[in-house]
């Protein structure tokens, strides 16, 4: 796909997927309190032992920033595009950390160790938590162009920008992209 406006609604159904998976979650997380009827008790409020390891999580999480400016390009009102973004990142950044202080306080600090991924700490077995594991993976592979895409256009650029429009141009992204793709895999 050349257009990234084709992908919109791909991208719609991940983030849907991904706010039914945080919900999910929380709500194991919630029944697990209830369960226990306190929050953890090994709760730390700064650990000076691993504390670096939240540097790489904190990365991880903006990943998908790399295709903002992509994006850009395709709005409707560019102008306000970047009064959109900082409301989106200041409400992102506020449900990432909502969510890991309510996991954290609600684990604790010694499960949490011992399974890094909250998703391990669900039930095996339960409708939901297997429905969320599936759309995850489905998520994965829908999105892949999406993120895929700002690498796409930075590469054709540099390798064919002196290359005229035309089927071999065309062709020569085509093949460049299929290597992307095989590289990655």
């Amino acid at each position: 796909m050349r257009k990234i406006q084709k992908f919109a609604k791909y991208h719609v159904f991940a983030d849907v997927t991904i706010i039914l998976a945080m919900a999910v979650i929380m709500l194991y997380a919630a029944l697990y309190v209830k369960k226990e009827q306190r929050f953890a008790e090994d709760v730390e409020e700064f650990n000076s032992n691993s504390y670096l390891i939240f540097l790489g999580t904190a990365v991880y999480t903006f990943e998908g920033v790399g295709i903002v400016l992509p994006i850009k390009d395709t709005c409707q009102n560019p102008q306000d595009y970047h009064k959109i973004v900082m409301a989106v990142m200041f409400f992102l950044v506020t449900i990432f950390i909502m969510f890991g202080l309510f996991n954290y306080f609600a684990y604790g600090a010694s499960m949490l160790m011992e399974a890094p991924l909250v998703t391990k700490l669900l039930p095996s077995g339960s409708l939901p938590v297997e429905v969320v594991m599936i759309l995850f993976i489905i998520n994965l592979f829908i999105t892949y162009p999406l993120v895929i895409h700002p690498a796409n256009i930075i590469i054709e650029n540099t390798l064919y920008s002196g290359i005229p429009q035309s089927s071999i141009r065309k062709w020569l992204k085509n093949i460049n992209r299929a290597v992307l793709v095989a590289i990655t895999i």
